[in-house]
């Protein structure tokens, strides 16, 4: 974890916990009892969260598994593969055309297999 909150250069002064990298990728995500994977496009992303967009509605409080890669250009090299257990804090409803839900996610925790 100490590595994926020096990859994103914390702030002291920022009013948030953790400093946030604006960048679009994409994720994998389901809720525990699912097998199945459903895709999201993340906004920006943190060691303390992330923010996407996705197809599929999901009530505040919902826990959920993320899977993504981070970028070179945030991890420093290519292809960080990251696993982690957060909980949906807030849920936009669709306003634009695409019809995507924006979902803010509080990160709980890393998988072991992060690497």
């Amino acid at each position: 974890m100490n590595k994926l909150r020096q990859l994103f250069k914390l702030k002291r002064r920022e009013a948030r916990r953790s400093g946030r990298v604006p960048l679009e990728m994409l994720l994998r995500f389901r809720q525990p009892e699912q097998t199945a994977w459903c895709l999201g496009t993340a906004s920006n992303i943190s060691s303390g969260g992330i923010l996407f967009r996705a197809e599929q509605t999901m009530k505040v409080h919902t826990p959920i598994h993320m899977n993504y890669s981070l970028p070179a250009s945030v991890a420093g090299r290519a292809g960080l593969e990251v696993g982690c257990k957060g909980e949906v804090v807030r849920v936009e409803t669709p306003e634009s055309q695409d019809g995507t839900f924006l979902f803010a996610v509080k990160i709980l925790g890393y998988d072991a297999a992060t690497r």
